[in-house]
């Protein structure tokens, strides 16, 4: 590995912690009901909810929605395809999984049944939050010039994606790989006020092999095996915990937050401004604009618990608001 590579990641003590952010499995017909074992999995392996019987897809003939209250969080589709059952769960699923103490347990139960019972995970993705920017878009692409993204066989390709005010996206891979990563602005993407945050996603297809269930339990070591590059970056081996799953949680919160404030400055600021220029008192202003008995935000309703911003850190939120004016739309 290059230098300054080597450099750049022995300066980095923080470890990089991987998730699960999708998993489709394909079970096929045998000694279980496969809608019994789908029902299983959401109800007993986890506590989600079974949505109403809708109309197929991908040659199935029903597709159920797999909801967490009110939030679809995945499905399965089944009725078609040589009888078999596809099972998907989305990023927002694993979100709400390791928010949970019993995250590990829950895992640990739901990689078995798929061994037990035959599943063939169909594609996974695998991602990773870098919070400080140290492994940035130019890190990555500086790690392919040096071909460190190349393993065996042909290098992959490494198309580039601009997205103007949303954040920079850079591939390594074509959307049809059996392997292709993705590196991407998240902070940006997000809206955050951390415009460092750096998000690392991994898509992995079978192919003509097999992957092995385990990887739902081992994902940092799936992801430090990926390429060359990552064999040195600080990546943590076993999944996320609830204390290293609460820093993530915490820059959603925070990002929700701000994307909610610049939506009131842009639609109410210049109302505010008048109010005030006319001397009337900020509170009354505040008063006349809440509404008894309502809950918060749904955005902000997600994170509870620990997981739910603090007073401090709303202020502090705020505080940079008024500090950094947000861009507003012209008047």
């Amino acid at each position: 590995m290059n230098t300054k590579t080597l450099q750049q990641c022995a300066q980095v003590s923080q470890e990089l912690v991987v998730r699960p952010d999708w998993i489709s499995v394909t079970f096929h017909p045998g000694e279980k009901s496969l809608i019994g074992l789908a029902r299983w999995i959401c109800q007993e392996v986890f506590w989600f909810q079974i949505g109403p019987e809708l109309h197929g897809k991908e040659y199935y003939q029903y597709l159920v929605p797999i909801l967490d209250g009110r939030k679809r969080i995945g499905s399965y589709l089944y009725g078609g395809n040589g009888d078999t059952l596809s099972f998907t769960l989305t990023g927002e699923a694993f979100e709400r999984i390791y928010a949970d103490d019993q995250a590990a347990a829950r895992m640990a139960r739901f990689q078995r049944l798929i061994v037990r019972y035959g599943g063939r995970i169909t594609r996974i993705d695998l991602c990773m939050d870098d919070y400080e920017g140290n492994f940035g878009l130019d890190f990555a692409k500086t790690a392919y010039e040096q071909d460190l993204f190349h393993g065996r066989g042909r290098p992959p390709s490494n198309p580039e994606y601009k997205n103007p005010g949303r954040g920079d996206t850079f591939y390594v891979g074509q959307g049809t790989s059996n392997k292709r990563l993705k590196a991407y602005e998240k902070g940006i993407q997000m809206r955050s006020l951390n415009r460092k945050w750096v998000r690392w996603e991994l898509t992995l297809k079978p192919g003509k092999k097999v992957i092995n269930p385990q990887i739902l339990l081992r994902p940092g070591a799936v992801m430090r095996a990926a390429y060359p590059v990552m064999r040195d970056m600080p990546i943590a081996v076993e999944g996320p915990n609830v204390a290293t799953h609460l820093v993530y949680r915490k820059m959603v919160g925070d990002a929700n937050l701000t994307r909610l404030c610049n939506a009131v400055n842009n639609s109410y600021g210049r109302l505010f401004k008048y109010f005030r220029d006319l001397g009337i008192p900020d509170k009354l202003v505040i008063d006349a604009f809440c509404r008894p008995g309502a809950l918060p935000p749904a955005r902000l309703q997600e994170a509870q618990g620990d997981q739910a911003l603090t007073k401090t850190e709303i202020m502090r939120t705020l505080r940079h608001m008024t500090q950094s004016p947000v861009r507003r739309r012209n008047p």
